[in-house]
């Protein structure tokens, strides 16, 4: 066995990186490939504007008769560096047999890359970052996953706990059908509705320039003091933006506006993974054709954004939200949703959340090592 490193710039390996999981994944029942063409957009430094402050390196693990065993990243989000004033390194795009010399190869791969370049730690699985897929699913294994969240065998924990990884984070995410509003959010919405007057505006996709002006102070207001988050540059959230606009449902994202200032901004997405998952991660011959027609299938939804301006937050704004899109979703033949993801230690959200579901159906874990 061999590990190879090598960067963007080199194709060959590189379609290997992306379609490994295909491989690995392809006894399983749960996992949802993406497609392929859009997995090298992503990992294309031309059109993905991570790169513009980041430092990626790719590592395979190989046979030796060639055969794909692992892959990983090794990347820094300068950004990130310089936002928390900390200098950690993270892994992603983390995926192995199950054998642990394979994945200590991979690691220690990573940690090397860091280690040279002046970080004390490593975090991760990050896929890039928090504004993208995160973490190593850790327990509710027995269910597909919902869109832009990620999967991956059970054996994982053991890996890295064998190659010495600890848990940074926990990550939850939550189950709640909508049948009926809870009568809490339900009195605490028309309380705020009635005092404050609290409006709720749709998203507008043909306006969705001037609408991303909005989102974007939001979005970095909301989340400023969460851990490990990084403020998406003005170009990132275009790119975002540009890659969800095909799949948006303009009844599930809306903003909140007291005294005509936004003030928070809810985005719900339709769970394109239940049409992913029979694509097999290609848009042709046939893909284009089963999502156009599986799409009319979907009957659930994942809470991405829920988030409140910090001069706002506890003020019932939350409820409002909530109360919205258990109205919404009903009539438009979603029967429940995945709130994903919410930090271990937020306790005001879970609090919330709570009132939905007693406790989390799905948890993932973000791992660390010092170096």
């Amino acid at each position: 066995m061999r590990v190879i490193s090598f960067y963007s710039s080199s194709k060959k390996e590189l379609l290997k990186f992306i379609k490994f999981p295909l491989s690995l994944y392809s006894q399983s029942k749960y996992y949802v490939p993406h497609l392929l063409f859009e997995r090298k957009n992503f990992f294309n430094p031309k059109r993905n504007p991570f790169f513009d402050h980041a430092e990626v390196k790719y590592y395979l693990a190989l046979s030796d008769q060639g055969e794909v065993l692992g892959r990983i990243s090794a990347h820094i989000d300068w950004n990130y560096v310089g936002f928390h004033e900390e200098k950690a390194g993270f892994f992603g795009f983390f995926d192995c047999v199950d054998d642990v010399a394979v994945a200590r190869a991979l690691l220690e791969s990573a940690c090397d890359f860091h280690s040279k370049r002046g970080m004390n730690s490593i975090l991760g699985p990050m896929n890039f970052n928090t504004n993208q897929e995160v973490g190593v699913l850790a327990e509710g294994f027995e269910s597909n996953p919902f869109i832009m969240m990620p999967y991956n065998y059970p054996y994982y924990l053991d890996i890295l706990d064998a190659c010495g990884f600890v848990k940074a984070k926990d990550l939850y995410a939550y189950w709640v059908s909508h049948d009926t509003t809870p009568s809490v959010f339900a009195r605490i919405s028309r309380r705020v509705r009635e005092k404050s007057g609290v409006a709720l505006k749709n998203l507008d996709l043909k306006n969705l320039h001037t609408e991303l002006e909005v989102v974007k102070k939001i979005y970095n207001s909301a989340w400023e003091k969460n851990w490990g988050f990084v403020p998406m540059t003005d170009s990132e959230i275009d790119f975002l933006a540009y890659n969800l606009k095909q799949i948006v449902d303009p009844a599930l994202a809306f903003f909140v506006y007291l005294a005509d200032q936004p003030v928070g901004f809810f985005l719900g997405l339709p769970d394109y993974n239940q049409v992913l998952k029979e694509m097999k991660g290609r848009l042709f011959p046939f893909g284009l054709f089963k999502l156009v027609w599986g799409k009319r299938k979907i009957n659930r939804m994942r809470i991405l954004i829920m988030g409140v301006i910090n001069e706002h937050r506890h003020s019932g704004i939350e409820a409002v939200m909530l109360e919205e899109i258990y109205r919404v979703t009903p009539l438009k033949g979603y029967i429940g949703a995945e709130l994903s993801w919410i930090l271990e230690d937020n306790a005001v959200m879970n609090r919330i959340i709570s009132r939905l579901a007693s406790e989390p159906y799905k948890v993932y874990r973000i791992y660390g090592k010092s170096l």
